[in-house]
């Protein structure tokens, strides 16, 4: 097992336990446990008022398999969406973009396949319960596809679509969302980095975009 205890400032302190699958042992799984404040940010938007109580330390959980080059994970799964993520170690920037608070979903409960095509391109699809909802919120699925294509040593591109309905069964009007974000990863030199983040959203006649810059040297 990997274990790992991260301090972040004093908004969240994470237990990570891990057991990748390989293909002497197929079976695997991850547990993320989060405590702090933004544990308790990350699952304000959970519709169920119990369900905050219990997924508010689970950041993820899940279970893998391997089989044949498909890698099957079912569980509580962070979002494949956006540039940034929930531990502040792993941005380029402590603080994080607008971008990261308000374009995109935080997790997702359901079930994703992860297929490597080739040392330079992976596939994934998802189906889920929705955005930042472990219980079913409507009884409609959202779906998704990721492509991670590593052309060059130096370059990476991610691109993610997702779509589904989101608004509770109740609502008025039950439009589809549709979500589109692409992050491109740039090494000018084994110091210096660059990416760009573009995300595009809309639902019935609401429109949502944005775009961010990064550059570190390191």
């Amino acid at each position: 097992f990997d274990v790992q205890h991260d301090t972040i400032s004093l908004a969240l302190v994470e237990l990570n336990l891990t057991k990748v699958p390989t293909a002497g042992s197929r079976l695997g799984f991850r547990i993320d446990l989060g405590f702090g404040k933004t544990a308790e940010l990350t699952t304000a938007f959970e519709p169920s008022p119990s369900d905050r109580v219990v997924y508010q330390h689970v950041q993820q959980a899940y279970l893998s398999l391997l089989t044949g080059k498909v890698r099957w994970d079912a569980g509580k799964l962070v979002t494949p969406i956006g540039a940034e993520v929930i531990e502040s170690q792993d941005n380029w920037n402590y603080t994080r973009s607008i971008l990261f608070g308000y374009a995109i979903p935080f997790y997702h409960l359901g079930v994703r396949a992860a297929l490597p095509v080739s040392d330079e391109l992976t596939l994934t699809g998802w189906v889920t319960n929705g955005w930042n909802n472990a219980s079913e919120l409507d009884g409609d699925k959202t779906f998704a596809l990721s492509a991670a294509l590593t052309p060059f040593d130096r370059v990476s591109w991610i691109a993610n679509y997702m779509v589904g309905k989101e608004a509770p069964a109740d609502a008025a009007a039950r439009e589809l969302r549709h979500l589109f974000d692409t992050t491109l990863t740039v090494s000018a030199t084994a110091k210096l980095r660059f990416m760009a983040s573009f995300d595009y959203g809309a639902e019935g006649g609401l429109r949502w975009w944005g775009v961010a810059a990064y550059a570190r040297f390191q």
